[in-house]
C-alpha cells in the first residue's frame, strides 16, 4: 500500500546563527514582543520523489508584552491557568498594529545547509477581561512562520 506520509530518516542537528525579537507597537500602548524558536528540524525523502530530501520543523512561538509609560488597561492579577476554551471563547477586540521590527531567524544544520525562518504577525486582538499575574490583559496574536532553505551550503 502507498502512501503520502514522510519516512524520517534522521534529526537534524543545527546551531543557532541568529535569533531575534520581532517587535510591534500595539494602538492600546503596549510593544509586542515576539519570537518563533526552532526546537526540531527532521529531514525525510520526498514521497512523491524519493531522490529529493524535504525538511520540517517544530516551532515554539514566545511572546511578551511590555506597557509602555501611561499604559491604563490593568487589570486585576491572575496567577490561574486559562483553558483554550476560556482563551477561544472570550471577548476580544481587534488592535492595529505596527511593525517596529522584522527580522530573520538563521540557523546552520549540520551540512552547513543556512535555514531561514521568519514570523510574521497577521493580526492581534486583546482578550477583554484576562490578565496575567502582573494584571497586564492577555493578547492572543495570529502569527505565521516562513521557511527558506538556502541550499547552497556554507562551510
Amino acid at each position: 500500500m502507498e502512501t503520502n506520509t514522510p519516512q524520517f530518516s534522521s534529526e537534524v542537528r543545527f546551531q543557532i546563527e541568529k535569533e531575534v525579537w520581532n517587535r510591534y507597537d500595539l494602538a492600546d500602548n503596549v510593544e509586542l514582543r515576539i519570537r518563533a524558536i526552532i526546537v526540531k528540524i527532521l529531514k525525510y525523502r520526498s514521497p512523491e520523489d524519493s531522490s529529493k530530501i524535504n525538511y520540517t520543523g517544530e516551532f515554539t512561538t514566545i511572546t511578551n508584552i511590555i506597557p509602555n509609560e501611561g499604559f491604563n488597561l490593568f487589570g486585576k492579577p491572575s496567577n490561574r491557568s486559562y483553558t483554550l476554551d476560556e482563551l477561544n471563547n472570550a471577548p476580544a477586540v481587534e488592535i492595529e498594529c505596527k511593525t517596529i521590527n522584522e527580522d530573520w531567524n538563521i540557523y546552520r544544520l549540520e551540512d552547513g545547509t543556512m535555514l531561514k525562518t521568519k514570523l510574521f504577525v497577521a493580526s492581534v486582538k486583546r482578550l477583554s477581561g484576562l490578565f496575567d499575574r502582573y494584571g497586564v490583559p492577555l493578547y492572543n496574536v495570529n502569527s505565521s512562520t516562513v521557511v527558506n532553505l538556502d541550499l547552497v551550503k556554507k562551510l
